[in-house]
């Protein structure tokens, strides 16, 4: 073989090697980032959710014994949209109705609410 095709051919299976190399590390790179930003998301969305979450109970809070009706019954139907429990959505629905609802009973729901302590991943702990 002509040592110039040997040398051409060789350049050539070397660059096709670095080529194929540069796009197996871009198609890696574009996964870490990908996965990376789903898990930034996440971890934004936990926040954001924690952070309504205080904002709703500590309105509930606020707002149970007084006598502004609507706004406290505002933030008490939210706190029945966040949470997703159905046996405290049953039992706080009840007072709620019956009117014995107590600044206790939104304390309580708030210290068995897991999301405030930031873990999503179990709930009902």
């Amino acid at each position: 073989m002509d040592p110039s095709i040997a040398a051409l051919l060789g350049a050539g299976i070397g660059a096709a090697a670095s080529l194929l190399g540069s796009l197996i590390s871009h198609l890696l790179f574009t996964r870490r980032e990908r996965e990376q930003w789903a898990r930034d998301r996440k971890v934004e969305r936990e926040k954001w959710l924690r952070d309504k979450l205080h904002e709703i109970y500590a309105n509930c809070i606020y707002y149970i014994g007084r006598t502004d009706y609507e706004e406290r019954n505002k933030w008490l139907n939210m706190l029945l949209i966040y949470r997703p429990e159905v046996a405290d959505f049953s039992y706080f629905h009840e007072k709620l109705k019956v009117g014995s609802l107590t600044v206790e009973d939104i304390i309580e729901l708030a210290a068995r609410d897991p999301r405030l302590q930031g873990n999503t991943d179990k709930p009902g702990r």
